[in-house]
């Protein structure tokens, strides 16, 4: 009696806790674990929010309305999946975060004899965020060009003194050479800076260009991927910056 009580208990407890499920078929799910890994692997797992170990790991069954895997690994891109019924093997893929260039410094630019004026203009950017961070980035590219003392910052409120309100607001959509040469003449600027962030996949591009007013020609123009948060954008406007410097002072190739 005995032997047949216990098994029936247990298919009365799991059929409780698993709702209209037939015993078996909850019994079946009760035993159901997923194992966990990563590539590479030791990253940090949790499911809906919950840690459950370190990869490679395996979890027991659980039941919820959806299950969503999230993989952390220092220096590296969070990796996601998300499923509807419990999984039994899931493989998470980690890419690395991209390293801002460490190819150039202020000290080492070629020196001018006269130095040109430069405005730098707010980013332009996709993001929810884009008011607040189209200036910041901006803001960062301005303080490597007044770093670098090779040319006459025209700074942020000297172009509102400059510009009408409607005009300064305008500028964050001014992309084209021709538009960038009008506000650079309006600024009184030889040279005027332009940024912008794009949303590639999982990735972000950073283009900064430098346009010379006088000619309308482009003096030189740098991009970066950055495969990292929003937040990482600004460690590499700096060294973009100081790559773009270089180039537009070492004049065509």
């Amino acid at each position: 009696m005995l032997r047949l009580l216990s098994p029936l208990c247990l298919l009365c407890l799991v059929t409780t806790q698993f709702g209209c499920l037939s015993p078996f078929k909850a019994l079946a799910r009760a035993a159901q674990s997923c194992r966990i890994e990563s590539e590479p692997t030791g990253a940090t797992v949790s499911i809906n929010g919950e840690y459950v170990g370190a990869t490679p790991c395996t979890v027991g069954y659980r039941d919820k309305d959806k299950y969503e895997f999230v993989a952390e690994l220092d220096g590296h891109q969070p990796a996601k999946k998300s499923f509807k019924e419990f999984p039994r093997r899931v493989l998470l893929k980690l890419t690395p975060l991209s390293e801002p260039p460490g190819d150039c410094e202020l000290n080492t630019l070629p020196e001018v004899g006269t130095r040109a004026s430069v405005a730098v203009l707010d980013f332009q950017c996709s993001e929810k965020d884009a008011k607040q961070l189209g200036p910041a980035l901006a803001d960062y590219c301005r303080h490597t060009v007044q770093a670098s003392q090779r040319y006459v910052l025209v700074d942020r409120e000297n172009m509102r003194a400059l510009l009408s309100e409607e005009d300064f607001a305008a500028t964050i959509k001014c992309d084209d050479t021709k538009c960038l040469v009008d506000y650079g003449r309006k600024l009184r600027a030889q040279k005027i800076i332009h940024g912008r962030v794009n949303r590639v996949g999982e990735a972000y591009v950073i283009t900064i260009k430098m346009i010379d007013v006088g000619s309308a020609a482009v003096d030189a123009i740098e991009n970066a991927k950055v495969l990292a948060g929003v937040e990482q954008l600004v460690d590499f406007v700096p060294p973009t910056t100081c790559r773009l410097l270089r180039d537009a002072l070492a004049g065509p190739k």
